[in-house]
C-alpha cells in the first residue's frame, strides 16, 4: 500500500508545470518544534536537523538519481520525501501544486519532519516501513494544516514568522 501511494504521487507530479514558488508561512524550526510537541517529544538541539532542499534548488536529474538509488525506480516527477541516510528533506515548492491540492509547503514539511522524528528521535527504520508510520505522518500533516495554516494561528511566537525567498 505504501508503494502504491508513492506511485500515485509520482503520477500526480508528472503533469505539473513549475513556474512560481511557494513560500513557508512559518520557519522550519517552528514547524519542527510544533510537530515534536504534538508527538510529546522535546526538541534536542544536539541532533542534526535535516537539510531542506526545495524543488527549485536541485536539478531534476540529480533528484531522480537519489530516488533511484533508494527505491530502484526513476521518478517521472518531483515529490516530497525525507531521505534518512542523506538527512535531507526534499520539498515541492511549486505554488500551483499547493493551490490545486489545498495544501501548504508547511504541512508537507510537517509530514516529512514526522518521518525525520520517527528515525532520529524514535529510532525507527523507515525502509520497508509500515503503513502505520506513513499514517502517523499524514495525521500530523492534517493536524498542522487544520490547526495553524487554515486558521492562520501561529504554532510559535511571532518571531518565528518566516518567508522563504
Amino acid at each position: 500500500m505504501f508503494r502504491n501511494a508513492i506511485a500515485a504521487l509520482f503520477l500526480a507530479f508528472c503533469s505539473m508545470s513549475f513556474a512560481k514558488t511557494a513560500e513557508f508561512t512559518f520557519s522550519p524550526h517552528c514547524t519542527l518544534t510544533s510537530v515534536l510537541n504534538h508527538l510529546h517529544l522535546k526538541y534536542d538541539p544536539s541532533l542534526v536537523r535535516p537539510e531542506i532542499v526545495l524543488q527549485s534548488e536541485i536539478p531534476f536529474s540529480e533528484f531522480q538519481d537519489l530516488i533511484e538509488k533508494k527505491w530502484n525506480l526513476r521518478p517521472k516527477g518531483f515529490l516530497n520525501i525525507y531521505m534518512p541516510k542523506e538527512n535531507k528533506i526534499f520539498l515541492v515548492d511549486d505554488i500551483e501544486y499547493y493551490q490545486k491540492t489545498g495544501r501548504f509547503m508547511d504541512d508537507s514539511l510537517a509530514h516529512e519532519f514526522t518521518h525525520y522524528i520517527q528515525v532520529v528521535y524514535q529510532k525507527t527504520d523507515l525502509d520497508g516501513s509500515s503503513d502505520k508510520l506513513e499514517q502517523e505522518a499524514i495525521d500530523v500533516q492534517n493536524w498542522y494544516r487544520e490547526s495553524f495554516l487554515n486558521t492562520q494561528k501561529s504554532p510559535c511566537e511571532k518571531s518565528h514568522k518566516y518567508i522563504l525567498k
